[in-house]
């Protein structure tokens, strides 16, 4: 069979199962979408019954991340593609020396966020970009990891790594990563708040910015804000970190 012809059936069958876990994860919200009604309630193969059990298990191992990640990202139409390919590559990151890092771990975590989020939308008024969710993941998949997924025997590498045991193996990273993962977040939520506040000054000019007359409680401001932004970037910052290292292994 041709290379093409082989990566055509690839993107086919990576998009079919990521619309499954998607829709299956609305549906388990009491939504429905007349769009998808041709979606199956029940897994259409193994592998789609696979995805569901251990995209569900991630979730319940990450609540916080997965429902504050939504909120922070603050999705809308004009921003939803970008902050999207954002996070993905953060996931696919290696952290330790910057490299791209794919493991069918971080692929299932990647699908099982993809689902989160389209749950966000459908529950938001935004259930429009859905469709758009399912291109996204699925196009990123295709260009940026089929190479590693060929190597590693498509799907049925997937099936194969996650044959045993597969939700012990989604709980014993994450739930050991977090705390670690926090402290580099934090520190790099710092430094990001700082920059923003350095910003401020730089346009509203140093003087002007701490008026004599007001300098302590402009000082206190700052500080309280920029602690604020440190916190609102930590939890976003360490759910990308822990999913980063999650199932590395």
């Amino acid at each position: 069979m041709a290379r093409d012809e082989m990566n055509k059936m690839n993107d086919s069958e990576t998009t079919k199962l990521i619309e499954d876990y998607c829709i299956h994860r609305i549906r388990k919200e009491s939504i429905e979408l007349a769009s998808y009604q041709h979606v199956s309630r029940e897994p259409y193969a193994p592998v789609a019954a696979r995805m569901r059990e251990i995209g569900e298990e991630i979730e319940r191992t990450n609540p916080d991340f997965f429902s504050g990640c939504c909120e922070e990202l603050n999705i809308s139409e004009t921003t939803a593609y970008a902050k999207f390919k954002d996070l993905a590559d953060e996931l696919f990151k290696d952290q330790e020396n910057g490299s791209r890092g794919v493991t069918w771990g971080r692929i299932a975590a990647l699908i099982a966020f993809s689902g989160r989020l389209s749950v966000h939308c459908a529950s938001n008024n935004l259930e429009d970009l859905v469709p758009s969710i399912i291109g996204w993941t699925s196009r990123y998949i295709g260009s940026k990891l089929l190479p590693w997924m060929q190597d590693h025997q498509n799907w049925d590498g997937f099936m194969a790594f996650f044959e045993e045991n597969g939700k012990v193996r989604a709980r014993e990273t994450v739930s050991s990563i977090m705390s670690s993962a926090c402290r580099f977040a934090v520190f790099g939520a710092g430094i990001a708040a700082l920059a923003c506040l350095l910003r401020r000054i730089q346009k509203d000019g140093f003087m002007d910015f701490f008026d004599r007359n007001q300098a302590a409680e402009r000082a206190q401001e700052s500080l309280t804000k920029f602690v604020r932004s440190a916190c609102g970037y930590a939890v976003v910052g360490a759910g990308i970190a822990a999913l980063g290292m999650f199932l590395r292994r």
